[in-house]
């Protein structure tokens, strides 16, 4: 089986951002071992932890995500905002009562 199991600790550490706090936990990830060797060595190059670089790369892939929908929302909105018709519209009461 070409998989390793890697172990990404993020222990209870409670790290303190402006007002906010954060739990970090523990996660296992079952991944191919090209894959973690190239997490090792990105890791290395940096000098950080792999569970650094593989939250890091998690965290970036998510607002990746969430910044694609933001656009995709724009665009859609851009759209619709080009055939609004304000006669043809519905009053705010009329929707919600």
């Amino acid at each position: 089986m070409d998989n390793y199991i890697l172990l990404i600790f993020f222990f209870y550490d409670i790290l303190l951002l402006g007002n906010d706090t954060m739990k970090k936990e523990r996660l296992t990830v079952v991944l191919n071992t090209n894959i973690r060797k190239r997490i090792k060595i990105k890791a290395a190059e940096r000098d950080i932890s792999v569970s650094e670089i593989v939250e890091e790369y998690l965290s970036s892939m998510m607002e990746k995500e969430e910044l694609e929908e933001d656009i995709a929302l724009i665009k859609f909105a851009e759209k619709r905002e080009k055939t609004f018709v304000e006669k043809e519209s519905l009053t705010h009461d009329e929707v919600w009562g």
